[in-house]
C-alpha cells in the first residue's frame, strides 16, 4: 500500500473511543460495545500515557475514564483531553460508594459522570447517541 493510500485510509477512519482504565474484564466489555457501535477502540492503562495516546488519534468521540484508577488528577484531566482532542466528550464512571470522587469529576468539568452500574447498563445507548 502506498503512502497516499495509507493517508487516504486514515482520513476515512471511523471515530474512536478512548478508554483510560486498568480493569481488563471491564475493558473487554467496553471494547466489545464500542466496536459493535461502529467505533475504533483504544485502551490506555497508564495515566502517564494518556497524552501520547490522544495525540495519535484524529477523531475521538468519547474519552471514558475509570475514576477509581490510581494516579488520576481529576482536576487536570478535562483540560488535557480538550487540548488534545477538541470536540471529544469526557465520561467518568466510578463506584457508587465513592460519591466524593464522582462529585470531584463533575466539578472538574467532565461532560458526563455516572456510577459504574449506570455506565454498564446504558453504555451502548450513550456511545451511539449524539455527542453534542
Amino acid at each position: 500500500m502506498s503512502d497516499q493510500e495509507k493517508s487516504s485510509d486514515s482520513q476515512v477512519q471511523s471515530p474512536s473511543v478512548v478508554f483510560l482504565g486498568n480493569d481488563l474484564m471491564f475493558q473487554s466489555r467496553i471494547g466489545s460495545v464500542v466496536r459493535s457501535s461502529g467505533f475504533r477502540f483504544l485502551a490506555i492503562r497508564d495515566v502517564s500515557k494518556l497524552s501520547e495516546g490522544l495525540s495519535n488519534e484524529t477523531q475521538v468521540k468519547w474519552v471514558l475514564v475509570d475514576l477509581g484508577m490510581a494516579g488520576l488528577k481529576l482536576s487536570e484531566l478535562p483540560g488535557l483531553v480538550r487540548a488534545s482532542v477538541p470536540g471529544a466528550r469526557l465520561l467518568g464512571y466510578g463506584a457508587h460508594v465513592q460519591k466524593d470522587v464522582l462529585d470531584v469529576a463533575v466539578e472538574s468539568g467532565f461532560d458526563l459522570v455516572l456510577t459504574r452500574g449506570q455506565f454498564d447498563r446504558d453504555m451502548a445507548e450513550i456511545l451511539s447517541g449524539p455527542t453534542a
